[in-house]
């Protein structure tokens, strides 16, 4: 019984270091959260100036009523719409998005309006892209690519160097690429031309518009072609060197029998494409779409918006092939340096020696005449 006394005390010194044990862990755990939230808030005040930096040096280059949203739940995007009152679009997926902010309201001012802060990681820059065009010192473009002429004659197949430096011929005695389908996204097709009769898949789309040419008929059970008229001329232009038909006029593509799906984004005056979320979401398309191969002649610098749609095409065993660029530089343009799809640099004219103004180093797998 004597030790009674003892043993309480005991029990009260053990009582008191716990409590003493769980009152330190206390305190770490809010002296870390604390810690956490200030690295936090430091680390997302970086980004903001950053990308606030990036709009003022690449003023003009972007789309200042556009955000883009990554990796965000349908709910998460659609309150930043409404908080924002903007127009919302985004895949079936969720993972990409785009906001089309309303009149008066620009992407600067979501990045300096703190209501928006844990956001800005989810958010990115709504760049215009570049189409494969080459262009001379001057700016001006090397080749015409206007709505082209509709009235050909026979005979452009001897112009075209490139079908026998590739020795293409050899391959169309036992295939033409029937049966497959290629998706080319740019600025549309001349409907019209006799070098795609019959080949313009009705699944075409307006990315811009989000709409695909089987849902609109005009009078008459007539599709609603003008959907991807082409108004710039780049894209007949390249659809032509892939598929032009073996028709016995103008010329031919190297894959003169496979179908197309048209994939239709808007561009400016100058060719350069708006919004780099239309060619996200013309990509996204062309998967749903069952293409077979997709073609993206065009380029951007400052970001890779393609990345996601780009891997789930490989793992959909879609081929993708993007212009590695025409600048003369090392300087990684997208979507050609990607990982996922296959960058095709150009060789000059006549020669097996790189083109002086073909982008060159990680844009580059391969180069073509």
């Amino acid at each position: 019984m004597r030790n009674v006394p003892v043993a309480k005390e005991n029990g009260k010194r053990r009582l008191a270091t716990i409590l003493t044990l769980a009152a330190v862990i206390c305190l770490a755990v809010v002296f870390g959260m604390v810690l956490r939230a200030g690295i936090t808030e430091k680390h997302i005040d970086t980004v903001r100036d950053q990308v606030l930096d990036e709009l003022m040096q690449n003023a003009g280059m972007y789309d200042e009523q556009s955000v883009v949203l990554h990796n965000v739940s349908e709910r998460v995007a659609q309150k930043l719409a409404e908080q924002l009152n903007a127009e919302l679009r985004s895949v079936q997926n969720g993972k990409y998005a785009r906001l089309t902010l309303p009149e008066g309201t620009t992407i600067v001012d979501v990045y300096k309006n703190n209501e928006y802060r844990k956001y800005l990681e989810k958010m990115s820059v709504d760049y215009h892209v570049r189409t494969s065009e080459i262009t001379d010192e001057e700016g001006n473009k090397v080749h015409n690519t206007s709505v082209p002429n509709y009235t050909v004659t026979d005979g452009y197949y001897n112009q075209q160097d490139y079908i026998n430096y590739l020795h293409v011929g050899d391959a169309w005695s036992s295939y033409r690429g029937n049966g497959v389908t290629v998706a080319v996204i740019d600025t549309g097709i001349d409907t019209d031309h006799p070098e795609f009769a019959g080949r313009i898949s009705e699944k075409s789309y307006n990315a811009t518009e989000d709409k695909i040419v089987k849902d609109y008929l005009l009078a008459g059970d007539v599709y609603d072609w003008s959907l991807i008229e082409d108004e710039q001329g780049h894209g007949t232009a390249v659809t032509g060197v892939i598929s032009a038909a073996m028709n016995g006029e103008g010329v031919v593509g190297v894959a003169p029998e496979v179908t197309i799906i048209v994939i239709k984004a808007e561009c400016d005056a100058n060719g350069n494409f708006l919004r780099s979320s239309d060619l996200v979401f013309g990509l996204y398309y062309a998967i749903e779409a069952g293409a077979d191969v997709v073609n993206m002649s065009f380029g951007v610098y400052f970001t890779n918006p393609f990345a996601s749609p780009l891997r789930l095409a490989v793992d959909s065993d879609i081929l993708c092939v993007a212009a590695a660029g025409n600048d003369g530089t090392t300087a990684l343009m997208y979507p050609a340096a990607d990982p996922n799809c296959i960058a095709v640099g150009a060789l000059a004219q006549d020669s097996w020696e790189l083109a002086a103004y073909s982008n060159y180093g990680e844009n580059v797998n391969i180069v073509a005449p």
